[in-house]
């Protein structure tokens, strides 16, 4: 009967015992586990339905050595509001191209701040500043692919104090005079396609015959110079040969 009631308390006690160590696997299990050095491992480290989160007291929080894949496919890198920062100044994504459906908005810590670009591209072949100015401490080189590419500006101003310039016109006209009369003056019109009354012109007179003066040359109607010269007598009246005379018009 003693070692009946022998056999029974050990029973108790090893039943006891095995309790108590399933409820503290099941509590550490359930609790979170804290490793205070490094984990080193050749192979994947996984979780499952969970996270694995990296909160240490210094200011690297998680290192890769290599590639760091989030997700199961690699499709995107989410972090939480903030910034991502260089301890050198600077941020490379190699050549990679990068692609966002929203807005990039660049803001500096002062006015004095600048976003720098090698280049500006665009696959449509403009690039459009809207109604933004446009400001440069350097040159403004404009380069085109061959000896037939324009520069075009709708207007432009040469100085701080200068006229607007919004056209300039120039080529060349036949000028037909006929019999002047000593001391008398002889006005003709030439063809000058482009021009209109609101340029201000000037010609380059190729007067052969001895005695006439150029007195004044001015746009009296659209595509057209009218030129007046003055024959001064010297040589009495005079039939003068028909000129080619070039012109340039600016307004």
């Amino acid at each position: 009967m003693e070692k009946t009631i022998k056999k029974l308390h050990q029973a108790f006690h090893i039943a006891a015992v095995s309790v108590v160590a399933i409820a503290f696997t099941v509590v550490v299990v359930q609790a979170a586990t804290t490793i205070g050095s490094n984990i080193t491992t050749g192979g994947t480290i996984s979780a499952y339905s969970g996270l694995v989160a990296s909160n240490n007291a210094s200011s690297t929080q998680l290192t890769a050595t290599t590639t760091l894949f989030v997700g199961a496919d690699a499709n995107g890198l989410v972090i939480s509001d903030g910034s991502i920062l260089d301890g050198s100044g600077a941020i490379s994504f190699g050549d990679e191209n990068l692609t966002t459906t929203g807005n990039i908005a660049f803001a500096t810590a002062s006015s004095t701040g600048a976003v720098k670009f090698p280049t500006i591209s665009s696959d449509t072949g403009s690039i459009s500043f809207s109604d933004e100015n446009l400001t440069t401490t350097g040159n403004i080189a404009m380069a085109t692919a061959s000896s037939t590419g324009l520069v075009k500006l709708n207007t432009a101003q040469i100085s701080g104090t200068g006229d607007t310039i919004s056209d300039i016109q120039f080529g060349t006209c036949a000028v037909v005079f006929g019999a002047v009369t000593a001391s008398t003056t002889a006005v003709a019109n030439c063809t000058a396609t482009g021009v209109t009354t609101s340029h201000r012109v000037f010609v380059t007179p190729r007067l052969t015959d001895q005695g006439f003066v150029l007195q004044s040359a001015s746009s009296t109607a659209n595509d057209t110079i009218q030129v007046a010269v003055f024959n001064s007598g010297w040589y009495g009246n005079v039939n003068p040969a028909d000129y080619t005379w070039e012109w340039f018009a600016i307004k």
